[in-house]
């Protein structure tokens, strides 16, 4: 479950996609891998109509899944001046207590912490996330406290936002959904987090 990144999108939210989450299950030997991300999903809604993992969740059946990997954030971070980070504080704190009412102790969920390689940075109104790997502890630290896994996607070998541009046009589109490469450096990364 997740965002833009999470499916898959390379250059356009209606696809195509790239396969990679399925990939890295498939190579683990799960079976029945099903990605349910809907581009532009967030964890705080900041408009109506706004797409939620909540959402995302609720479509799906999810007593039967062994594992839940939930990667956004990213949706949250660039629309996060509409929000204080408190507000946002309270919104996931929410959304993990919705998690422990929808899987069991037995189920794994884990969190896939959004990727500080975009070139955005921004100030909340309470002045202290500045950057994507700040947001991330935020993240963190609440899913953590609720008992959940966490993958640092800061682990994925993607270019600091500072780094030359070459480097980051080959690994990402436009600053922030990966290209066909960055989704295989994506694979790579995940695989070796999860061994």
């Amino acid at each position: 479950m997740g965002d833009s990144i999470a499916k898959g999108v390379t250059t356009s939210p209606s696809g195509p996609y790239n396969d990679w989450a399925s990939n890295v299950f498939t190579a683990l030997g799960a079976s029945g891998v099903t990605n349910r991300a809907v581009p532009g999903s967030m964890f705080y809604p900041v408009g109506q109509g706004s797409a939620t993992i909540k959402d995302q969740i609720d479509a799906g059946s999810v007593a039967s899944y062994d594992y839940a990997f939930i990667m956004a954030g990213t949706n949250d971070f660039l629309h996060s001046l509409k929000a204080t980070e408190s507000a946002f504080i309270d919104a996931f704190e929410d959304f993990c207590d919705y998690c422990d009412s929808k899987f069991s102790s037995s189920q794994k969920v884990v969190f896939i912490l959004p990727i500080d390689s975009t070139e955005f940075r921004c100030n909340m109104k309470d002045g202290l996330v500045t950057s994507v790997g700040e947001f991330g502890k935020v993240i963190a630290g609440i899913a953590v406290a609720h008992g959940y896994g966490v993958i640092n996607g800061n682990k994925f070998g993607f270019p600091a936002p500072d780094y030359i541009d070459a480097v980051k046009t080959a690994l990402l589109v436009d600053g922030i959904h990966p290209t066909d490469v960055g989704y295989k450096l994506m694979e790579k990364s995940m695989l070796n987090a999860l061994n």
